[in-house]
């Protein structure tokens, strides 16, 4: 352990003084503008951990070889698949269950979220403890080279010591898993935490909520930088509804089958966008549409709802009007639109009486066993 946490410590020094060289940059904005702080201190945090993370594999993978050359291209490669399968081009081609697990295995989707000024429990004791497994199997790594077959007991005491400890590591993320709520924004207006008046909404929501994005990945160029704010506002209304609110971003262009269910069901059509070039223009048939479902009842905000464009002296700049604005109110219209058989019952003062009018003589034939149901 001295021998793996000394080494360890050393890097992380060495990192410090790389990310406190860099320290000059922020500070000189500051100095000339009025610079958010949370998002600079949250990716000095990210940057430090993911470090931490890498730096304990490279020392795991370098206690398995004499060669510094093979060390450094193994531990790149398994570093660069640790960050890449988070991200969203690998999610993108998955759904489900099966997305959001590779998204929370990604050392990259995690680093996204501390970036932006987010600090989130789980996404630090992910840090934390992955940094913890690589150390303990870097130790055993160092101590399985003096064993010898005389050895049984003191191998076989070694291997259940540490295993019991990364199987705790591992099964502490798995615990702070469902709990979305220990999570701190640092930005300067806290861009990423919903109003209180939102919270109330989706935390009394008695059925489940549905928001779906539609946005095509081959979209303006102006409209693509935004596409991650609406990922990271969707996910704070998950978080919010603790379950009842499930948010997804569909590429509709990409799978015939939900482009034909949001064309048909939904009345969702692509948008076309020119795109302007210096030498040439094109247009291209784009999706930028949010699709809320709430029971029976269906609210869609298109392009028109969601997007102000602003002609500035730099040219014509694009922005989200007021995404939760738009969400809230749209998710607070659907939910009074619904009301189940039963809540529509309960709002009764008093018993209620059914009249049925009927005329026989002038009734259908066909209607004569719906008249005698009722």
């Amino acid at each position: 352990w001295s021998l793996v946490l000394g080494k360890f410590l050393a890097v992380m020094v060495m990192v410090e003084v790389a990310l406190g060289l860099t320290l000059g940059l922020p500070l000189a904005i500051s100095l000339l503008g009025d610079l958010d702080w949370g998002p600079v201190i949250g990716g000095y945090i990210a940057a430090f951990l993911l470090s931490a993370v890498y730096a304990s594999l490279g020392l795991l993978v370098s206690s398995r070889t004499d060669n510094q050359i093979v060390a450094l291209i193994i531990t790149l490669l398994l570093g660069g698949i640790l960050y890449i399968i988070g991200t969203s081009s690998v999610t993108d081609f998955f759904s489900g269950s099966v997305s959001e697990l590779l998204r929370a295995l990604g050392t990259g989707s995690r680093f996204e979220s501390i970036q932006r000024g987010v600090l989130d429990v789980r996404d630090l004791v992910y840090y934390l403890s992955l940094t913890g497994v690589f150390l303990t199997l870097n130790v055993l790594s160092l101590d399985g080279i003096r064993w010898s077959d005389r050895q049984k007991a003191y191998q076989r005491r070694k291997w259940m010591t540490n295993s019991l400890v990364i199987i705790n590591l591992l099964l502490l993320n798995v615990w702070l898993a469902p709990l979305g709520r220990l999570r701190f924004d640092m930005t300067e207006n806290r861009e990423y935490s919903l109003s209180q008046p939102t919270q109330d909404i989706v935390e009394n929501l008695t059925e489940p909520l549905e928001i779906t994005a539609y946005i095509s990945e081959n979209n303006h160029p102006l409209l693509l930088p935004l596409v991650p704010q609406i990922r990271d506002m969707l996910a704070e209304y998950e978080i919010a509804a603790n379950g009842t609110v499930t948010a997804q971003l569909l590429d509709p262009t990409v799978d015939p089958a939900v482009e034909l269910e949001a064309n048909q069901t939904y009345g969702i059509l692509p948008q076309p966008f020119q795109i302007a070039e210096r030498y040439q223009s094109s247009v291209v048939n784009a999706y930028f549409d949010v699709l809320i479902q709430y029971g029976d009842e269906t609210a869609i905000l298109n392009f028109a709802d969601l997007i102000q464009v602003d002609q500035s002296p730099f040219g014509v700049e694009v922005n989200l009007s007021n995404l939760e604005y738009d969400l809230t109110s749209t998710i607070q219209k659907t939910v009074f639109g619904f009301q189940d058989f039963n809540s529509v019952l309960a709002s009764l003062d008093g018993p209620a009486k059914l009249t049925y009018y009927f005329t026989l003589s002038t009734l259908p034939q066909e209607f004569e066993t719906v008249s005698n149901g009722i």
